[in-house]
Protein backbone atom coordinates (compact mmCIF):
# COMPACT_ATOMS: atom_id res chain seq x y z
CA UNK A 1 0.00 0.00 0.00
CA UNK A 2 1.54 3.65 -0.90
CA UNK A 3 1.06 5.63 2.13
CA UNK A 4 3.17 8.41 0.40
CA UNK A 5 5.79 7.58 3.33
CA UNK A 6 8.63 10.56 1.72
CA UNK A 7 5.88 12.84 0.25
CA UNK A 8 3.80 15.27 3.11
CA UNK A 9 1.18 16.88 1.91
CA UNK A 10 -0.28 20.13 3.75
CA UNK A 11 -3.55 21.48 2.77
CA UNK A 12 -5.49 24.59 3.61
CA UNK A 13 -9.10 25.17 3.38
CA UNK A 14 -9.91 27.68 0.87
CA UNK A 15 -13.19 29.29 1.15
CA UNK A 16 -12.06 32.58 -0.79
CA UNK A 17 -12.80 31.26 -4.47
CA UNK A 18 -16.48 31.22 -4.44
CA UNK A 19 -18.72 28.12 -6.36
CA UNK A 20 -20.45 29.66 -9.26
CA UNK A 21 -23.47 26.95 -9.20
CA UNK A 22 -23.27 24.82 -5.96
CA UNK A 23 -24.30 27.26 -3.90
CA UNK A 24 -26.14 29.49 -6.25
CA UNK A 25 -30.04 30.30 -4.38
CA UNK A 26 -31.22 28.51 -7.50
CA UNK A 27 -29.09 25.17 -7.07
CA UNK A 28 -30.16 25.45 -3.31
CA UNK A 29 -33.12 24.98 -4.03
CA UNK A 30 -33.20 22.33 -6.38
CA UNK A 31 -30.92 20.16 -3.37
CA UNK A 32 -33.59 20.98 -1.02
CA UNK A 33 -36.33 20.08 -3.54
CA UNK A 34 -34.63 16.64 -4.53
CA UNK A 35 -34.14 15.96 -0.58
CA UNK A 36 -30.01 16.04 -0.75
CA UNK A 37 -30.25 17.42 3.13
CA UNK A 38 -26.89 16.27 3.80
CA UNK A 39 -25.04 17.65 0.49
CA UNK A 40 -22.05 19.85 0.59
CA UNK A 41 -18.89 21.02 -1.36
CA UNK A 42 -15.69 22.08 0.02
CA UNK A 43 -12.45 23.34 -1.63
CA UNK A 44 -8.55 22.78 -0.36
CA UNK A 45 -4.94 23.58 -2.01
CA UNK A 46 -2.38 20.94 -0.74
CA UNK A 47 1.55 21.86 -1.42
CA UNK A 48 3.39 19.20 -2.81
CA UNK A 49 2.99 17.55 -6.47
CA UNK A 50 0.16 15.22 -6.82
CA UNK A 51 0.55 11.90 -8.91
CA UNK A 52 -2.23 9.61 -9.80
CA UNK A 53 -0.52 6.56 -9.06
CA UNK A 54 -0.41 7.59 -5.84
CA UNK A 55 -3.91 8.29 -5.25
CA UNK A 56 -4.08 6.11 -2.14
CA UNK A 57 -1.31 7.88 0.25
CA UNK A 58 -2.71 11.28 -1.37
CA UNK A 59 -6.58 10.35 0.06
CA UNK A 60 -5.41 8.69 3.32
CA UNK A 61 -3.41 11.96 4.06
CA UNK A 62 -6.48 14.13 2.35
CA UNK A 63 -8.64 12.87 5.69
CA UNK A 64 -5.97 12.57 8.14
CA UNK A 65 -5.30 16.59 7.56
CA UNK A 66 -7.05 18.58 10.33
CA UNK A 67 -7.48 21.10 8.32
CA UNK A 68 -9.35 19.16 5.78
CA UNK A 69 -11.46 17.61 9.36
CA UNK A 70 -12.22 21.21 10.81
CA UNK A 71 -13.92 21.69 7.58
CA UNK A 72 -15.82 18.51 7.48
CA UNK A 73 -18.64 16.83 9.03
CA UNK A 74 -20.27 13.29 8.32
CA UNK A 75 -24.21 12.38 8.22
CA UNK A 76 -24.56 10.11 11.31
CA UNK A 77 -27.61 6.88 11.28
CA UNK A 78 -29.43 9.68 12.59
CA UNK A 79 -29.00 11.81 10.05
CA UNK A 80 -27.35 14.43 11.81
CA UNK A 81 -24.11 16.21 10.76
CA UNK A 82 -21.30 15.21 13.34
CA UNK A 83 -17.89 16.19 13.66
CA UNK A 84 -15.23 13.63 12.47
CA UNK A 85 -13.24 12.58 16.08
CA UNK A 86 -10.23 14.44 17.22
CA UNK A 87 -8.30 10.63 17.31
CA UNK A 88 -9.88 8.92 14.32
CA UNK A 89 -6.40 7.38 12.37
CA UNK A 90 -7.41 6.98 8.75
CA UNK A 91 -5.02 3.40 7.53
CA UNK A 92 -6.99 2.67 4.57
CA UNK A 93 -9.29 3.65 2.03
CA UNK A 94 -11.57 2.18 -0.81
CA UNK A 95 -12.18 4.36 -3.71
CA UNK A 96 -12.59 4.21 -7.45
CA UNK A 97 -10.92 6.43 -10.18
CA UNK A 98 -13.45 7.70 -12.37
CA UNK A 99 -13.27 8.84 -16.24
CA UNK A 100 -13.65 12.51 -16.28
CA UNK A 101 -12.97 13.21 -20.03
CA UNK A 102 -17.17 14.66 -20.96
CA UNK A 103 -16.55 18.28 -22.37
CA UNK A 104 -20.44 17.96 -23.34
CA UNK A 105 -23.88 16.66 -22.53
CA UNK A 106 -23.37 14.37 -25.77
CA UNK A 107 -23.39 11.48 -23.62
CA UNK A 108 -27.02 11.63 -22.19
CA UNK A 109 -28.18 11.89 -26.18
CA UNK A 110 -29.32 8.35 -26.08
CA UNK A 111 -31.46 8.97 -23.27
CA UNK A 112 -34.03 9.99 -26.27
CA UNK A 113 -32.45 8.22 -29.09
CA UNK A 114 -31.78 4.74 -28.33
CA UNK A 115 -35.33 3.85 -26.92
CA UNK A 116 -37.69 6.91 -28.20
CA UNK A 117 -40.33 7.49 -26.15
CA UNK A 118 -39.11 5.17 -23.41
CA UNK A 119 -36.83 7.27 -21.36
CA UNK A 120 -37.71 10.48 -22.33
CA UNK A 121 -40.26 11.47 -24.55
CA UNK A 122 -38.48 11.61 -28.63
CA UNK A 123 -39.99 15.27 -29.17
CA UNK A 124 -38.84 16.72 -25.70
CA UNK A 125 -37.17 15.94 -22.47
CA UNK A 126 -40.19 15.26 -20.35
CA UNK A 127 -39.63 11.84 -18.59
CA UNK A 128 -41.56 8.77 -18.98
CA UNK A 129 -43.81 7.66 -16.06
CA UNK A 130 -43.91 4.39 -14.58
CA UNK A 131 -45.72 3.12 -11.62
CA UNK A 132 -43.97 3.51 -8.63
CA UNK A 133 -41.03 0.89 -7.46
CA UNK A 134 -40.44 0.87 -3.85
CA UNK A 135 -36.90 0.67 -2.52
CA UNK A 136 -35.38 0.27 0.75
CA UNK A 137 -35.74 3.44 3.33
CA UNK A 138 -39.03 4.73 2.17
CA UNK A 139 -37.53 5.37 -1.56
CA UNK A 140 -39.69 5.36 -4.35
CA UNK A 141 -38.68 5.34 -8.25
CA UNK A 142 -41.89 6.38 -10.10
CA UNK A 143 -40.19 7.12 -13.66
CA UNK A 144 -38.18 5.39 -16.47
CA UNK A 145 -35.38 7.92 -15.96
CA UNK A 146 -34.82 7.58 -12.52
CA UNK A 147 -35.19 3.58 -12.86
CA UNK A 148 -32.26 3.50 -15.60
CA UNK A 149 -29.63 5.46 -13.59
CA UNK A 150 -31.15 4.30 -9.98
CA UNK A 151 -31.66 0.61 -10.66
CA UNK A 152 -27.76 -0.16 -12.32
CA UNK A 153 -28.08 -3.72 -14.16
CA UNK A 154 -31.73 -4.82 -12.88
CA UNK A 155 -33.31 -1.33 -14.88
CA UNK A 156 -35.33 -2.14 -18.02
CA UNK A 157 -33.16 -0.20 -20.23
CA UNK A 158 -29.69 -0.80 -18.37
CA UNK A 159 -27.90 -0.87 -21.56
CA UNK A 160 -28.30 2.84 -22.87
CA UNK A 161 -25.30 3.99 -21.46
CA UNK A 162 -21.94 2.06 -22.18
CA UNK A 163 -19.93 1.20 -19.28
CA UNK A 164 -17.42 3.56 -20.75
CA UNK A 165 -20.14 6.26 -20.20
CA UNK A 166 -21.23 4.83 -16.53
CA UNK A 167 -17.49 5.78 -15.57
CA UNK A 168 -17.71 9.42 -16.44
CA UNK A 169 -17.86 11.49 -13.83
CA UNK A 170 -20.95 13.63 -15.51
CA UNK A 171 -22.59 10.21 -15.84
CA UNK A 172 -22.08 10.34 -11.99
CA UNK A 173 -23.50 13.76 -11.32
CA UNK A 174 -26.61 13.36 -13.05
CA UNK A 175 -27.22 10.14 -11.17
CA UNK A 176 -26.87 11.48 -8.07
CA UNK A 177 -28.96 14.47 -8.71
CA UNK A 178 -31.54 12.58 -9.87
CA UNK A 179 -31.39 9.96 -7.31
CA UNK A 180 -31.59 12.64 -4.90
CA UNK A 181 -32.38 11.74 -1.42
CA UNK A 182 -35.38 9.42 0.21
CA UNK A 183 -37.62 11.83 -0.43
CA UNK A 184 -37.25 13.78 -3.39
CA UNK A 185 -39.50 15.69 -5.22
CA UNK A 186 -38.52 14.73 -8.63
CA UNK A 187 -38.42 16.67 -12.12
CA UNK A 188 -40.91 16.24 -14.87
CA UNK A 189 -38.55 17.42 -17.66
CA UNK A 190 -34.78 16.02 -17.79
CA UNK A 191 -33.63 19.22 -18.92
CA UNK A 192 -33.40 20.78 -15.26
CA UNK A 193 -30.94 17.53 -14.28
CA UNK A 194 -28.95 18.16 -17.84
CA UNK A 195 -28.58 21.66 -16.60
CA UNK A 196 -27.71 21.39 -13.57
CA UNK A 197 -25.26 18.53 -13.85
CA UNK A 198 -23.19 20.75 -16.36
CA UNK A 199 -23.32 23.91 -13.96
CA UNK A 200 -21.86 21.43 -11.10
CA UNK A 201 -19.40 20.01 -12.99
CA UNK A 202 -18.04 22.89 -14.33
CA UNK A 203 -17.97 24.13 -11.42
CA UNK A 204 -15.44 21.47 -9.82
CA UNK A 205 -13.56 20.55 -12.73
CA UNK A 206 -10.43 22.37 -14.10
CA UNK A 207 -11.34 22.69 -18.15
CA UNK A 208 -8.06 24.22 -20.38
CA UNK A 209 -7.57 24.26 -24.07
CA UNK A 210 -6.20 20.92 -25.34
CA UNK A 211 -3.09 20.00 -25.45
CA UNK A 212 -3.04 18.68 -29.18
CA UNK A 213 -3.13 22.29 -30.69
CA UNK A 214 -6.59 22.25 -31.93
CA UNK A 215 -9.14 25.13 -30.50
CA UNK A 216 -10.80 22.76 -28.52
CA UNK A 217 -11.10 21.76 -24.41
CA UNK A 218 -10.37 19.15 -22.33
CA UNK A 219 -10.64 18.74 -18.48
CA UNK A 220 -7.15 18.42 -16.01
CA UNK A 221 -9.08 17.03 -13.22
CA UNK A 222 -8.65 13.45 -11.55
CA UNK A 223 -12.06 12.50 -9.37
CA UNK A 224 -12.14 9.45 -7.72
CA UNK A 225 -15.39 8.26 -5.90
CA UNK A 226 -14.70 7.14 -2.23
CA UNK A 227 -17.03 4.45 -0.98
CA UNK A 228 -15.09 3.51 2.62
CA UNK A 229 -12.62 5.23 5.09
CA UNK A 230 -10.85 3.06 7.13
CA UNK A 231 -10.97 4.60 10.64
CA UNK A 232 -13.73 6.58 10.29
CA UNK A 233 -17.53 5.94 9.47
CA UNK A 234 -17.72 7.87 6.67
CA UNK A 235 -22.03 7.03 6.16
CA UNK A 236 -23.71 6.62 9.18
CA UNK A 237 -26.25 4.74 7.38
CA UNK A 238 -25.45 2.71 4.59
CA UNK A 239 -27.88 3.13 1.60
CA UNK A 240 -27.92 -0.37 -0.01
CA UNK A 241 -28.83 0.85 -3.20
CA UNK A 242 -25.82 3.00 -3.27
CA UNK A 243 -27.74 5.88 -4.82
CA UNK A 244 -27.23 8.47 -1.78
CA UNK A 245 -24.53 8.25 -0.17
CA UNK A 246 -21.53 8.95 -1.77
CA UNK A 247 -18.04 11.22 -1.40
CA UNK A 248 -16.24 12.91 -4.66
CA UNK A 249 -12.76 13.73 -4.34
CA UNK A 250 -11.60 16.34 -7.58
CA UNK A 251 -7.70 16.74 -7.71
CA UNK A 252 -6.34 19.45 -9.74
CA UNK A 253 -2.91 19.08 -10.45
CA UNK A 254 -2.32 22.05 -12.45
CA UNK A 255 -3.83 24.48 -9.83
CA UNK A 256 -3.02 22.19 -6.88
CA UNK A 257 -6.55 22.07 -5.26
CA UNK A 258 -9.07 19.66 -4.50
CA UNK A 259 -12.30 19.93 -4.06
CA UNK A 260 -14.40 17.90 -1.85
CA UNK A 261 -18.50 16.63 -2.97
CA UNK A 262 -20.37 14.89 -0.02
CA UNK A 263 -23.81 13.60 0.22
CA UNK A 264 -25.08 11.14 3.00
CA UNK A 265 -28.46 9.02 2.77
CA UNK A 266 -30.96 11.00 5.49
CA UNK A 267 -34.52 8.88 5.59
CA UNK A 268 -37.39 8.67 8.15
CA UNK A 269 -38.03 5.13 7.78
Amino acid sequence: MDVLDDVQFQFRYNPDVEFQYFRSSEVKELFQKWGMVAQYVKRFTYDEIFLRGHARGFLIQLFNSAAVRAELTLCSKQGQMVAISKNAHVTDIRFTPLACSATSLDMFDSLKTKYPNEILREDSTQVVRIPDLYLNAGVTVGDRLRETLMMGDDATYSDVFTAGEKSEFLYHVLWRIAAGGAICQYEDDAEVYFHTARDLYKDVVNVRRSSDGSNGVETATDVFMVTDVTGIDLFGRRDDNGNHNFCYVCVSPAKREVILWYNGFVSMF
